[in-house]
Order: C-alpha cells, then structure tokens, then sequence
C-alpha cells in the first residue's frame, strides 16, 4: 500500500521519558550527533511524560545544545503511560518519518539518514527497525538479557511481514521508524491500541509495538528490518536483576494473548467473534496445559530458564481467565477487522 500525506518530508524524533533525568543528556546528545541531516529536515521532540524528577529542565538544557539543523521542543503529558506520551508526539510531529528513540537508546551516527533513504526508496514500508546493541552498566549477567530490545530482528534484512513463513511481522518500538500517514490510515480504519507499556513491582508489560506492526501489516504495509541501522540500549545495572527478568516474563504471558489474535488474523486473513470465542477456548486449554507443565519442570529442576517458563504461563492464563478483558479486547480488535474488511484489506 502507498498512502500519500499532509506531513512534510523529514524525520520527526520522538523521545517519551519517564523520570529519565540521569540519562536522557546522553540519549540527545548522540541525536545531536547524527551525520548527513543535510539531506532532510529534522526534529526532536522530548516528551515528559508525567515525570516527578527534574527531567524537564534536564532535557531542555541538552536540547539547547543541538545543532541549529534540529529544531527541538520539551512537551510534558500528565497522563500516565507511554500511550498517551507517544500520541502526544504523534499529534505533533510535522514529518512523514517518526523515529521512536527511548531515553536509553543511543543511535549511532548514521541511523537517521539511512533510515530516511530506505523509507523514501520503499513506500510500502510502514515500520522500519534496525539493530539493538545491549550496553551494559556493568559485567553482563549470566542468563543473558532477554526482552531488552536487543539483538537482531529477523534472519536478513528487509521485509520480515510474511508471519506463514514464520517471521516475526513486528520490531521492537525501540528504534523503529514509522511513516505518519501508514499510522494515520490505521486511525482512519478505526485502529485502537489494545496493549500498552505497564510497568510494576510484579509485571512489566508492553507489546504494543508489536500490536502496531501486525496492525500495519494487515493494512497492507511491510514491516521492515535492516541491521545497519544500529542502536545501542543501555542496560543500567538496576534492571540486570533477577526480579526484573520474571517481571518481564510475566509480561508476555500478559501481551501473549492479543498478539495470537492479530497473528491468527495475518495467517487466516478471515475472522469472526465465533472464531474468537473458539480462540479463547483454545488459549485457555493450552495456557492451562503449559502452566501445568511448567510447574511440574520447576518441581524437578527448578532454574532460571523453568522459571521463566512458570512465570510467562501463569500470567498468560491468568489474562485469559480475565473474562471482561478478553471480551474487551476481541471487540477492539473485530471493530478494527470489519473495517479492514469493508476496504478490501483482508
């Protein structure tokens, strides 16, 4: 699908932060560093997203050290949530490119202007991702970060939308770059994000990004990977803990049942509510069986990776068993199928 839009050529740089006073100096300086913006237009825009640190002024006083080529901007959001942050930045963006760099992401020099080609040479491209480069604070612990939005994204570079021949149809929010009128066709389809980013002692949720991709995907566009675009993510030495990688787990159990729904829709291309309600009654079996099953293993041998295991299944059965969430989401998600359908998307 190629869509034309109101939005101007260029990159809008959207930084959604949380109490990130003590690393977002160093996330805009390397934005301050980017080469060849010579080509395009280009800004930034840091939005606090309802902080109770000085990150504000912080990131003002960064963002007063750019370069004249990148006109930037601090908004504060009150509301709660990288949602809302991130539609804020949406709302204000001028660019057709909106490159999503979190607070702790370092892209390297030349990540701006090759994503801006690669967009501008393929207009099918509804999100384009690059390559995650763990940073640690300090020594890497032994079971090796999962879930950081680290490593590659798929087996080669370029389109990774086809989910048949099992790629992953999604990267990570992370660095990625949308194209602004692929995510106004969405709005205009009646797309609704179910997921969204919770953070807690217990659970660390997200999966909207990848909500977003397969949401794009299905409207027609291609979800894209390509491994120059490199980006390092720092990894501080207060996640590297044991509680924050359960509480991660438990995150995708949580995301695992919405993302099997988008997933069954771009493998069958036909769905109903009486298929979801099948859907849930085969979701409840297995979240049941694998929790069982993981239980057992922990029983027996119970390390880090059983854990895990134990920790993902019991949060997936658990946000299956949440009846009036499920019923809620299906209906977000059939809303948004009859409209793809009606415009002869599936």
């Amino acid at each position: 699908m190629v869509s034309t839009s109101k939005h101007q050529r260029g990159i809008s740089i959207l930084i959604a932060t949380y109490n990130g006073a003590s690393r977002i100096t160093e996330t805009i300086e390397h934005i301050g560093a980017q080469k060849g913006l010579d080509e395009f237009d280009c800004e930034l825009l840091v939005i606090d997203n309802a902080s109770k640190d000085d990150t504000f002024a912080v990131a003002e006083a960064a963002c007063a050290r750019l370069p004249e080529k990148i006109v930037s901007r601090v908004l504060r959001q009150p509301i709660p949530g990288k949602n809302a942050a991130l539609e804020m930045g949406y709302a204000e963006a001028r660019y057709e490119y909106v490159a999503i760099c979190d607070d702790d992401n370092f892209l390297d020099p030349n990540y701006l202007k090759t994503g801006y080609r690669i967009m501008e040479a393929i207009p099918q491209i509804g999100a384009l991702g690059g390559l995650g480069i763990a940073v640690f604070e300090q020594e890497a612990p032994s079971w090796c970060p999962e879930g950081y939005a680290c490593g590659p994204q798929g087996s080669h570079n370029g389109d990774i939308s086809d989910i048949t021949k099992g790629e992953r149809c999604a990267v990570f929010g992370a660095g990625c770059i949308y194209r602004m009128s692929a995510l106004n066709k969405l709005k205009e389809l009646g797309f609704e994000n179910i997921l969204s980013t919770r953070r807690g002692q217990r659970v660390d949720a997200s999966g909207e990004d990848y909500e977003l991709c397969h949401a794009l995907a299905l409207a027609g566009y291609k979800i894209w990977y390509d491994e120059r675009l490199v980006f390092h993510h720092l990894m501080p030495a207060s996640r590297m803990t044991l509680a924050k990688l359960f509480s991660l787990r438990r995150g995708d159990g949580v995301q695992d049942y919405v993302l099997r729904m988008y997933v069954k829709g771009l493998r069958r291309r036909s769905m109903s509510y009486f298929y979801l309600v099948r859907f849930w009654f085969k979701s409840l079996y297995k979240a049941t069986m694998s929790t069982l099953e993981s239980g057992l293993k922990c029983l027996f041998k119970r390390n880090i990776r059983h854990r895990c295991q134990l920790a993902c299944a019991q949060y997936r059965l658990l946000t299956v068993l949440n009846i009036p969430y499920c019923v809620r989401a299906s209906r977000k998600f059939m809303k948004f199928w009859k409209q793809l359908k009606k415009h002869h998307y599936v």
